[in-house]
């Protein structure tokens, strides 16, 4: 269980880099430094991704040849429909909790609200969810089929390469939007898949190629930065830097080595709310943003926005995990239990898998 137990506490720290992400450009830091924080957590939505495929195969429970009981016959994942329903109720139950602050703010007219909004959500960080379904749905049709392994692995790293290109593109000159937002919805096809790929082939490097793999990802994504810059680029605008990519694969493989010991505390704080940090905390940056200018005479440091929002979201996440279960639970995708009685095929194992999927979701 120490494998489960280390991707735990790395769900509750890949949730806290999001919130980082989201509370602005850090104007009490000096020049460049706001562009290099929100730069440099960028691998969290990649692990997310990783994570989820990685979990549909389970490998502890592997034969020799690595096919775990996630997998089908055919080598791909076995993916139930009810998996994939769950995700579309968190992002169907989160656009509706934003829907009043998206059309209260002014940024998309109630006429204008369409099928648009199946892509993105309500607000702007639920994309995450509808690519991940789309992931899972595509990976379940495609895997099954002869070949379909092959060709998702070329599928993967077309899409990976093809993200990265329009990325840096739109980073130069900004004018490539709607394709970044197409690559950034595909980049869960091959995340997922790659993390669902690493988990059947049993891949357990030592702790040296781990670290190198980490501080390489690192290196890498701070020359992508001076590079962009020299160019003219905006470090900012950046949505799948390479070097991030490659911090997030050796965090899960760190995670799933199990040598990590995280703080008890961490774990549980992922297990229990990695979904609800990412679901809500957009609502708490806002109102942070707001209770911290009114206290500093209008200035909006990042730093004390983040930590406000974080705390706000974790007590926001508890108190709902305490005293409203039933609007927790319909938060999570779960559907109503009215004979007080767990789902049926909810054993240990369904358990386990349950919170798997709400806390690779970003979750």
């Amino acid at each position: 269980m120490s494998r489960a137990r280390d991707l735990d506490g790395l769900r509750f720290i890949a949730a806290v880099t999001v919130i980082l992400r989201h509370t602005g450009e850090y104007p009490e830091l000096p020049d460049g430094w706001g562009g290099l924080i929100r730069v440099s957590v960028r691998w969290c939505v990649p692990f997310f991704f990783l994570v989820f495929g990685y979990c549909l195969c389970e490998p502890e429970q592997a034969d020799g040849e690595g096919a775990g009981r996630g997998a089908t016959d055919r080598g791909g994942p076995a993916i139930p429909l009810e998996r994939v329903a769950r995700i579309a109720r968190m992002f169907a139950v989160a656009s509706l909790l934003y829907l009043p602050l998206m059309i209260a703010k002014g940024a998309t007219p109630i006429s204008e609200i369409g099928p648009a909004l199946l892509l993105t959500g309500t607000w702007y960080h639920l994309w995450f969810l509808s690519a991940l379904c789309l992931a899972l749905v595509v990976i379940a049709a495609v895997s099954q089929a002869p070949g379909g392994g092959r060709l998702l692995d070329l599928a993967a790293g077309i899409i990976l390469a093809a993200f990265v290109a329009v990325d840096v593109a739109m980073s130069l000159d900004g004018s490539y939007a709607g394709a970044l937002d197409l690559a950034r919805q595909a980049q869960g096809i091959a995340l997922v898949w790659l993390g669902y790929r690493l988990a059947r082939a049993r891949v357990r490097p030592a702790g040296p190629a781990i670290a190198a793999l980490v501080l390489g990802g690192v290196a890498f994504t701070f020359l992508d930065v001076f590079v962009l810059e020299r160019f003219g680029g905006h470090m900012s605008w950046r949505q799948c830097s390479p070097g991030a990519i490659l911090v997030a694969v050796g965090l899960l493989l760190w995670g799933v080595k199990g040598t990590i010991r995280l703080p008890e505390w961490m774990v549980w704080m992922g297990r229990k709310h990695a979904f609800a940090i990412y679901i809500l905390h957009p609502l708490f940056v806002a109102a942070a943003g707001v209770a911290v200018a009114g206290l500093s005479g209008g200035a909006r440091p990042s730093l004390a926005i983040a930590a406000l929002a974080l705390l706000a979201t974790l007590a926001a996440a508890e108190g709902l995990r305490r005293y409203l279960p039933s609007a927790r639970a319909v938060m999570d995708g779960r559907l109503p239990d009215r004979t007080g009685a767990r789902p049926a095929g909810e054993g240990r194992a369904a358990g386990r898998a349950e919170g798997q999927a709400a806390a690779s979701a970003g979750v």
